[in-house]
C-alpha cells in the first residue's frame, strides 16, 4: 500500500483519528486533507506505521521506549499523483466511512 517516498493524504477526521494518537506535549500531528511524504514504514502487532518528511518530532520516552511519534497508516489515502487518490482508494474510503456512519449512528 505504502512505499517511503509515497505522497499521501491524511483522511481522518483528527477526532476520529484520535484513540490512534498517543497525544504528548511538542508533538506535531498531520492535519485534515493535507498532503505528505512517507519517510518511514514499520509494522507493529499487524499495524502499519508511518513518520513523514515534513513532520519532524523530538525523540520522546513512550511506553515501548525512546521513539519519534509513529502514525497508523489507515489514516492516510495514497496519492497517485499529487492531486489524484486511485480509483480503488477512493472506493475503499466511502466504504470506510459508510462503515463508521454505520457505527457511530
Amino acid at each position: 500500500m505504502f512505499e517511503v517516498g509515497s505522497k499521501v493524504i491524511h483522511i481522518t477526521p483528527f477526532r476520529d483519528a484520535l484513540a490512534d494518537f498517543e497525544i504528548e506535549a511538542g508533538v506535531k500531528y498531520p492535519k485534515l486533507k493535507k498532503i505528505y511524504t512517507v519517510r518511514t514504514l514499520e509494522y507493529e502487532a499487524g499495524i502499519v506505521l508511518i513518520r513523514l518528511v515534513e513532520i519532524i518530532n523530538p525523540i520522546l520516552n513512550y511506553l515501548e521506549g525512546f521513539s519519534e511519534a509513529e502514525f497508523n497508516a489507515a489514516h492516510f489515502a495514497p496519492l497517485i499523483s499529487d492531486n489524484t487518490l486511485s480509483d480503488t482508494t477512493f472506493e475503499e474510503i466511502l466504504t470506510e466511512i459508510a462503515e463508521m456512519e454505520l457505527v457511530n449512528g
